[in-house]
């Protein structure tokens, strides 16, 4: 009936094209959101792999560094390789106080 009345310029057309183009957006809301949520989990999942690979890195590097310690004493260091061990340990620290 609104396309009727939209078409023979009748009564109210403009607010029956309203209510027609409110219908339609919904329609595509509606049945696009299992399309919209297969694509926002995607998204969540890859940034969670990123922060995966980043820790794994991480503790490779500490693992390196931990070694190099053992081996030519903690004075052997330099800068970067300090400030590594130091952000692990205040990552490890937040982890921490999330699970206790």
């Amino acid at each position: 009936m609104y396309i009727f009345n939209i078409v023979a310029s009748g009564a109210n057309a403009g607010g029956d094209a309203a209510h027609l183009a409110g219908m339609i957006t919904g329609a595509v809301y509606v049945f696009s959101q299992p399309t919209l949520e297969k694509m926002l989990l995607r998204r969540k999942s890859g940034a969670w792999e990123k922060k995966m690979t980043a820790y794994r890195n991480l503790q490779v590097e500490v693992d390196r560094i931990l070694e190099k310690v053992h081996q030519s004493g903690i004075q052997s260091l330099t800068r970067a390789e300090k400030k590594t061990l130091a952000d692990a340990t205040r990552q490890e620290q937040m982890r921490s106080k999330g699970q206790g």
